[in-house]
């Protein structure tokens, strides 16, 4: 047996959960999405048994036991009197996080251990040893990362405190979108918040996340955008059309002056020292996108991102019913937030129920089809453009030519409402109607 392990205590905590599911919470907390046991059969009776918990609200031992039977699994999990034995030695359970502890101690020793033990097989076939040696540093950074960190009161309220002060002192500011009146409902977004900008086709959602995206790294802040939908030379194109007021159709068909592509020289050597950050690579799942901002942030400080669009990112494993996935890709994009301390900034699109109004306004419930993501969202921001569907004039007379209206329509820590802003269909770029430097 691995030095690196105790038997008796994985049982022991298996058998604990089996007979009292009330500790289930805590130990997803210190699991995650690992595998903690040393063996795999323990893995795989551990993932059975929260896949029992999750789908019939609890597990036993019995249930356990059937499920295992009628999937083919239990011979390969040691029989039924193997399962049947884990609760015959069951935890004092006011010590079980104590015992949590000890465990995820056994686990992040063998990971320790094979990392090192990788390291020194590349070394030795390494054409590139620095490279070498910085991918291992990052592998263990992440192994750090995931270990846990304190969650008693103390650590909250020294934290509160000293985000309080920061705020004051003005190291911490929210991430103003520059949009004078969106930033006026939202007072900008805040860290670890996941922000939805949604919308049915041809409203505009890339257009408004490129032109925050673009307004934010125009303030110096680190921006990266994941673009899976377009590609990079395609954006490119619209940031050429924000700044020289040249449309793609024009840029595509090279129906521009001399002057024009002098220009366009000239602002995309500014465009190389701006802090946005192009990706399109495309079919990630978001298990990927969060190991490549992790990379963005330490390669370049990154402090935002933007991900174009929601239906194009890959699902870990695909499941019967895409509401389902759309759940799990939502829940973890509001993990990834959290844990990498960025708001993230999710376009996706509306389903059909605009098309079923008289006004085809958006509302919130248009995204409840959705799984959980109204839930996971934070701030969920709504494009309508009544000028696209024949509208001459806003309910107080005001006309809708090259104007959107974005409804906040949902703001967890900040107000909600509607606001009407500047909109050039031609380029697809957003902006106020009372520019300012500051939002305030």
């Amino acid at each position: 047996m691995n030095q690196h392990t105790n038997e008796i205590l994985e049982n022991q905590i298996i058998g604990t959960l089996l007979f009292n599911n009330h500790h289930i919470p805590i130990f997803l907390e210190y699991k995650g999405d690992k595998n903690i046991f040393y063996l795999d059969n323990t893995n795989l009776v551990v993932s059975m048994m929260l896949e029992v918990y999750d789908e019939a609200g609890s597990v036993n031992t019995i249930n356990l036991v059937t499920e295992l039977a009628n999937r083919g699994l239990l011979e390969a999990c040691g029989g039924t009197h193997a399962i049947l034995s884990y609760t015959a030695d069951v935890m004092v359970t006011h010590n079980f996080e104590h015992y949590l502890r000890q465990l995820m101690e056994f686990y992040y020793k063998r990971e320790a251990v094979k990392q090192g033990k990788a390291l020194i097989h590349k070394i030795d076939s390494s054409e590139d040893v620095f490279d070498t040696i910085d991918n291992h540093l990052t592998q263990m950074e992440k192994l750090v990362d995931r270990g846990m960190k304190r969650q008693d009161k103390d650590a909250h309220t020294s934290d509160v405190v000293d985000l309080i002060e920061k705020r004051k002192s003005g190291l911490i500011k929210p991430y103003y979108t520059y949009i004078r009146e969106l930033d006026a409902v939202t007072s900008g977004f805040a860290k670890q918040d996941l922000v939805l900008i949604a919308g049915r086709p041809s409203m505009g959602k890339t257009g408004l996340g490129l032109t925050i995206a673009n307004n934010m790294a125009r303030h110096k802040v680190p921006v990266a955008f994941f673009t899976m939908e377009m590609s990079a030379t395609a954006i490119y194109d619209r940031l050429i059309g924000f700044n020289n007021g040249i449309d793609s159709k024009r840029l595509r068909t090279g129906q521009i002056s001399d002057y024009e592509t002098s220009e366009i020289f000239k602002y995309l050597g500014e465009l190389k020292e701006l802090p946005l950050y192009i990706n399109d690579r495309s079919g990630m799942t978001v298990g990927e996108i969060k190991a490549l901002c992790r990379d963005y942030i330490r390669r370049h400080k990154v402090e935002i991102v933007f991900i174009d669009q929601l239906s194009h990112i890959k699902p870990v494993k695909s499941l019967d019913k895409k509401e389902r996935e759309v759940g799990i890709i939502s829940t973890s994009l509001k993990a990834m937030a959290k844990d990498l301390d960025i708001p993230v900034v999710l376009l996706t699109q509306l389903n059909r129920g605009t098309e079923t109004r008289a006004s085809n306004r958006p509302m919130l419930s248009d995204l409840r089809d959705s799984g959980s993501l109204e839930n996971d969202a934070d701030t969920v921001v709504l494009i309508y453009r009544p000028e696209y569907y024949g509208t001459a004039t806003f309910e107080d007379g005001e006309l809708t030519q090259n104007k959107a209206e974005l409804n906040v329509a949902k703001g967890r820590n900040t107000g909600t409402g509607k606001v009407v802003v500047e909109y050039n269909t031609q380029l697809a770029h957003f902006q106020s109607r009372k520019y300012s430097e500051d939002p305030f």
